[in-house]
Order: C-alpha cells, then structure tokens, then sequence
C-alpha cells in the first residue's frame, strides 16, 4: 500500500528511487517478486481512473512475464513502477488540460 501510495503522489526520480528502496527492502524479506507484482497491481488499479485500470494489468502481466524469463527481479519491478508513473503522470497532465479547455460559462 506504501509503493502504491508513493506512486500516485508524486512521478519523480526521487520517488521512484524511493520505492525502489522499499521495493528491495520486501525482497529482503524473501517475498516473491510475483506476489509483490499482484500486489502492486491490486492497490493501483484501487487509486487510478477507471481508464487506466486496464493499463495498468496490463502492464504489471507484461512486467511479470518478463521476470519469468529474467534473473534480477528488482529490474522489473522498478520498471513496472517507472513506467506506470510515466503514464498517470501523462493522464493527469491531460486531464489537466481538458480541464484548462472546459468553458465554465456554458
């Protein structure tokens, strides 16, 4: 809930290298990478619009497939975390800007 939290507030570097941190914290502690990846979908698909919840699934999936095929697990999960940053950061700054474009006067 903490990754997922950190994720919605702020995209930055600094974040992300802040979750990374917390991220390598739940490895240490010999939790799988992939309950991690379930997990980090559930809580953000809980905190996101309804249109980035299939995005973000979709993404953990894809994430998680590739961890099958790979050896360090925290590459992934930091990439699944600075990607879905990536894309609700460019949703809020859309959302931003259609709401710049609403007349009120109308």
């Amino acid at each position: 809930a903490v990754v997922s939290t950190q994720s919605t507030g702020e995209q930055s570097p600094k974040r992300l290298l802040e979750v990374r941190s917390r991220l390598y914290e739940l490895l240490a502690h010999c939790i799988p990478a992939e309950m991690i990846f379930r997990a980090l979908a559930d809580e953000l698909v809980k905190h996101v619009d309804g249109n980035l919840q299939k995005p973000v699934i979709q993404s953990a999936a894809d994430y998680e497939h590739k961890l099958q095929q790979g050896s360090r697990p925290i590459y992934y999960l930091e990439a699944f975390i600075a990607r879905f940053m990536a894309v609700y950061k460019g949703f809020i700054a859309e959302a931003l800007m259609d709401f710049d474009d609403f007349d009120f006067d109308d």
